[in-house]
């Protein structure tokens, strides 16, 4: 399974709410505590950056803006830090490794 990174420059709230939708939609783990940043996991290894960024355009909600999908791959356990909620880290930890 596959990880991503989505960045969204300056998203309105309608677009924010519609790629939220359509991840929560496929039923992949999702993390998004910052505005215009998601984090998914367990995303099927046969879904490319191009594929992923082709269904946020097919509804729409890119707009003028812009979107960068990225495709994490390799060692599971990327190292990371910063601040967030708790329940940030809780889903970090659980999908992306340990704080180091």
């Amino acid at each position: 399974m596959s990880r991503f990174v989505v960045t969204l420059n300056a998203g309105k709230l309608e677009q924010r709410n519609a790629i939220t939708a359509l991840i929560q939609a496929k039923g992949w783990p999702l993390w998004h505590h910052f505005e215009d940043v998601w984090m998914i996991a367990n995303v099927p290894d046969d879904i490319s950056s191009k594929a992923l960024y082709e269904e946020f355009e097919s509804i729409s909600v890119i707009g003028d803006h812009s979107l960068l999908v990225l495709k994490v791959e390799g060692d599971p356990r990327l190292t990371h830090w910063g601040r967030t909620n708790k329940e940030g880290w809780v889903w970090m930890k659980k999908f992306w490794g340990t704080p180091e």
